[in-house]
């Protein structure tokens, strides 16, 4: 099976608990996310502390915006573009 597909399903099934405040679930949310995400902006901003400050950046902004969460329709892409906005912020 395709783990990137299982970790998508199962976040989409925790949005709703994330979006009610739940830390639990947004932890595991971090937690499937985090290290894909920390490479990702490693890439484009090229420094180990800098790619950390994006990717933790990203999910305080999630966690701060948490009630919109239900409006995602993929919570892969919109990390990702979100990651990729941060990033070049940060350039």
């Amino acid at each position: 099976m395709n783990s990137s597909k299982d970790i998508t399903d199962i976040v989409a099934q925790l949005l709703p608990e994330i979006a009610a405040g739940n830390e639990h679930s947004f932890k595991q949310l971090y937690d499937g996310y985090y290290k894909r995400l920390y490479y990702f902006a490693f890439a484009i901003v090229k420094t180990r502390e800098a790619a950390e400050e994006v990717v933790e950046d990203v999910f305080i902004k999630v966690w701060n915006t948490r009630e919109k969460l239900t409006a995602v329709h993929n919570i892969r892409v919109y990390l990702y573009a979100a990651t990729k906005n941060t990033s070049l912020n940060f350039l």
